[in-house]
């Protein structure tokens, strides 16, 4: 691992990293499910719907064509949109942590893979926007999570040898390696649970809380 010195902007997943999005997801999977008819899902399977992109997950658990998965999506989306998007709240000590950041002049931006306008609806209720520089979602079901993350790097203008991304999956960490970033995984959140998910990753710490990743930026 590099010198800590070095890394001058730290970038966020959101949801299961900076916010427990889980219980409007979740409301959201059980309305479309219900209203296409599919089989009931388990909560492990519904639970690991958060994160990855929606399409990819109802065409990986139902076996649905790229068509069909576009078009759980979009019945997904409106549930989620009109009914459930501000069922959330950020982990606790999420904002004293976003606000010691500012105090110590760190770069702060938020990439997620979250529709960017859902995204901005819901940062902004929670308190959140305020406190970073940049916060990207998708824009564009082409977009990857190596692209938002590149997007944020160029309005932040910093380079991605001196960049942290914070993430709580695999597709976060994905998305870092391949933006050429380092990562620090979390365990509080939807995807990794335990540090020995984290071993065979390239990961500089595993974080369970806030204040453990106030401590490691310290």
């Amino acid at each position: 691992m590099k010198n800590k010195l070095q890394y001058k902007a730290v970038l966020f997943d959101l949801d299961g990293t900076l916010l427990d999005t889980s219980p409007g997801i979740l409301k959201a999977v059980d309305s479309t499910v219900e209203k296409l008819g599919f089989r009931a899902l388990s909560l492990e399977e519904k639970k690991s719907m958060i994160g990855p992109p929606i399409e990819q997950s109802f065409r990986k658990i139902y076996r649905l064509s790229p068509e069909e998965s576009d078009a759980a999506a979009a019945v997904f989306r409106k549930f989620y949109a009109e009914k459930y998007l501000m069922e959330a709240n950020p982990y606790p000590g999420i904002l004293d942590l976003l606000e010691w950041m500012r105090k110590e002049n760190w770069k702060i931006g938020i990439a997620t893979y979250k529709r960017n306008d859902y995204a901005q609806r819901l940062m902004l209720e929670k308190g959140i926007l305020s406190l970073v520089d940049i916060a990207l979602g998708s824009r564009s079901s082409s977009e990857t999570k190596k692209d938002v993350i590149a997007a944020c790097l160029s309005q932040l203008q910093e380079k991605p040898e001196n960049t942290i991304m914070v993430g709580d999956t695999l597709h976060d960490y994905t998305g870092a390696k391949e933006a050429g970033c380092a990562f620090i995984g979390v365990t509080y959140g939807f995807g990794f649970q335990s540090e020995k998910e984290l071993q065979n990753l390239q990961a500089i710490a595993m974080v369970a809380s806030a204040l453990e990743l106030k401590n490691f930026l310290m």
